[in-house]
């Protein structure tokens, strides 16, 4: 048995101040009813008080555990899959974020992706293409399509200008990129990053590497830009400056890169390296080679249907102890 999400254990430390809610309403209830009560013994109705309280607060908590335990997502259980795929999904993401128009790759990082990306994008049987771009936030700027007279000139248009949210956030790149593979048929699915990693590294690589498993995603990142840096150079061709006026260099962060990749099965490359296209081209041919080839896999899936079930009987019977009405008392 295993368990997918520990974090979730964090959240027992809410149970205490819970604890504390329940003692003080408790309290309050009681003072009410010594002002209110009359025709019934005072012990009686503390007595059937208490009862009420007492298991209303443990169903509600039952409940609150048994969510607790359903985020948790334990696995005890194996299922064989055999798949048979009938294609290749390629998501292209692609960081345009300012830094991406660093002069240390002539014309600069973003242009050279342009080319290296419309020279990919070719017309291959049974592939599908679908392109996402990230800076601060993410977008999916083209669904899964097989035409790819409609994906170039999208490609020939990337602009920092096309998302306002400033940053590098590759997370949110990635997250958007494993959303635009569409369900319903077997496909081996690629995700082709480009990035000069930014300031920012993804901060959620373990949830990352669990979906790209989950979902069988093979992940290759491209890291554009030198060690060296770049400064980066406006619309105008002017540097642009930090508050010291000197020149902004950005240098190349391939270390998140290079663990992004490890998670995703997949490999690490540069656009800066000699025959980067050949190097691209032949892992996407790699991949279209799988199509049709029988898959053998065994899955672990998460068994949080018992404990969901136990959150919802411990609501029902917290209603039920709650509704319940007692001769002569409530």
């Amino acid at each position: 048995m295993s368990v997918e999400n520990p974090q979730a254990f964090l959240l027992f430390g809410s149970l205490l101040p819970l604890f504390v809610i329940f003692i003080f309403l408790y309290r309050y209830g009681v003072r009410d009813l010594r002002a209110i009560s009359h025709g019934v013994t005072r012990e009686k109705l503390m007595e059937v008080y208490f009862r009420k309280f007492f298991f209303s607060a443990f169903f509600f908590t039952l409940a609150i555990v048994f969510l607790i335990l359903t985020l948790a997502e334990f696995k005890w259980k194996k299922e064989y899959v055999t798949e048979q795929p009938v294609g290749v999904d390629v998501v292209v993401a692609v960081d345009v974020s300012n830094s991406m128009l660093a002069d240390d790759l002539l014309p600069s990082r973003l242009e050279r992706v342009k080319r290296v990306a419309s020279i990919l994008m070719e017309n291959r049987p049974g592939f599908r293409y679908s392109m996402v771009i990230f800076k601060g936030g993410a977008v999916r700027q083209i669904p899964m399509t097989e035409d790819i007279s409609s994906f170039r000139p999208w490609v020939d248009s990337l602009s920092p200008a096309m998302i306002t949210t400033p940053g590098t956030a590759i997370d949110k790149g990635l997250y958007q990129a494993v959303e635009a593979f569409p369900s319903g048929r077997e496909t081996r699915k690629m995700i082709l990053l480009f990035s000069d990693g930014g300031v920012e590294s993804s901060r959620r690589e373990q949830e990352l590497e669990r979906l790209f498993i989950e979902k069988k995603i093979r992940l290759i990142s491209v890291g554009c830009g030198t060690r060296e840096g770049g400064v980066i150079r406006l619309d105008d061709n002017s540097v642009m400056l930090d508050n010291e006026n000197q020149p902004v260099v950005v240098k190349l962060n391939a270390e998140p890169l290079k663990r992004l990749a490890e998670s995703g099965n997949g490999l690490y490359f540069e656009l800066l390296s000699p025959g980067i296209v050949d190097s691209l081209r032949d892992e996407l041919e790699k991949e279209g080679s799988l199509i049709g080839v029988v898959d053998h896999s065994v899955r672990e899936p998460s068994q949080y249907t018992p404990f969901l079930l136990g959150a919802l009987l411990s609501l029902g019977c917290m209603i039920y102890v709650r509704s319940r009405k007692f001769k002569g008392v409530f």
